[in-house]
């Protein structure tokens, strides 16, 4: 598929650019484009928002893209396609606020019994983060979040008592929810 734009536009697709259309628009120098959502995510919108939040699953570059490939990528609301499709002409303003925040990883690590297996450490983790809230709802982490460090608290009280002949790390992960370095 051939896209034609002056250099500077924004450009209005209705799938994402596969990796040569994503080199042809870095090459033509769009500023950017505007995906609308496909029929999932306008009839899901809430937790195409959440899933895009929470987990990363919406990467919005094309696969086999050189990591250092410009292209700006903003998949649209359902009510702003309605509204293109009307006849609206976007105006693109992208503001952002960068902030740094310091989280902290928790580490535990209990000596294995046998000196031979002293560099096969066995590491077990959990994360300590969750949302709190999104949007209208709040996600309290009791599930993933609460019972995994529970069950790692528990583990490794056990694992104290009774030692095993490979060392063990526990691991309490700050940052999970956003994907943060430490926490993959």
């Amino acid at each position: 598929m051939q896209h034609t734009a002056t250099t500077g536009d924004w450009i209005i697709l209705k799938t994402m650019p596969d990796s040569a259309e994503t080199a042809s628009l870095v090459t033509q120098k769009v500023a950017g484009v505007l995906l609308l959502p496909n029929e999932q995510q306008n009839s899901e919108w809430e937790t195409t928002v959440i899933r895009q939040y929470r987990f990363g699953y919406m990467h919005y570059a094309a696969d086999y893209t050189a990591a250092d490939t410009q292209l700006n990528i903003i998949l649209i609301s359902p009510a702003l396609t309605k509204k293109l499709n009307q006849g609206a002409r976007p105006v693109v303003d992208i503001r952002f606020k960068q902030e740094r925040a310091n989280g902290y990883n928790v580490i535990a690590h209990l000596p294995g019994t046998d000196k031979k297996l002293k560099d096969q450490t066995i590491i077990a983790g959990a994360h300590l983060d969750h949302i709190g809230r999104l949007g209208n709802h709040i996600y309290n982490g009791a599930n993933d979040d609460g019972s995994g460090c529970v069950a790692l608290l528990a583990a490794a009280k056990t694992m104290a008592r009774h030692p095993t002949r490979r060392p063990l790390q526990f691991v309490f992960y700050c940052g999970e929810e956003l994907g943060l370095l430490g926490s993959r």
